[in-house]
């Protein structure tokens, strides 16, 4: 992944809908009209194989709209580099629900990042308030979308009452899987998840701070 991303590159402009791709001899792109409620979505990791970029977008939060749910697009466009076969653009319909509508979606941590040229995988929180003891719960979410029939399976990571600090910012990725990296508190955790939006495996491990204010080293 690292040295893919040294020769290659996709860029979601929000402001005007193009969609580049590039390498270092060959680019194209994609224009689109983006509306004016949507919020645009895409990250690093949302490149497949150097022809597919995924990227979404959901709507925004109006006086009127629930918090707790969100209705959004996940596009994927692929590309030939042929100057006689146009991109080839497709997307599926995906619904964020929280488990309840206390609940609420952080729309600025939405993030779209590639598993294979058929999945692509959105990352999303839903946070809620405890007036109880005027804490918060953070809940991370990873929606799994099949292209081939627009499936769509949500994995739910363990609640927190501290904010994640690393959600697949970085993430190791095999040909049907993925290892997703937390870090809440002085717990480390590394879970792999399937295609499927199983959790296959989960690795927990108690990390040692440097000193107080610093995250620890990893």
């Amino acid at each position: 992944m690292s040295n893919l991303a040294t020769r290659f590159f996709a860029i979601v402009a929000a402001l005007n809908g193009i969609i580049v791709v590039s390498s270092s001899s060959r680019s194209l792109s994609l224009r689109r009209d983006i509306g004016s409620k949507d919020l645009l979505y895409n990250s690093p990791n949302s490149v497949e194989n150097i022809t597919t970029v995924y990227y979404g977008s959901c709507d925004r939060f109006t006086d009127d709209d629930p918090d707790w749910l969100r209705e959004c697009s996940i596009r994927r466009v692929q590309a030939s580099f042929s100057p006689d076969v146009n991109p080839i653009e497709d997307e599926c319909n995906i619904t964020l629900l929280c488990d309840s509508e206390a609940g609420w979606i952080d729309t600025d941590r939405i993030r779209i990042n590639s598993l294979s040229r058929d999945r692509a995988v959105v990352r999303w929180h839903e946070e809620e308030a405890n007036l109880e003891d005027d804490t918060r719960r953070y809940r991370p979410r990873f929606s799994v979308v099949d292209f081939s029939d627009c499936r769509v399976k949500t994995t739910k990571l363990p609640e927190s009452q501290r904010r994640v600090y690393s959600l697949i910012n970085e993430y190791a990725k095999g040909e049907g899987d993925f290892e997703v990296a937390t870090l809440d508190g002085p717990r480390f955790s590394r879970l792999t998840i399937d295609a499927e939006g199983v959790i296959t495996s989960k690795i927990d491990t108690l990390v040692a701070y440097q000193s107080q204010g610093y995250t620890p080293h990893i």
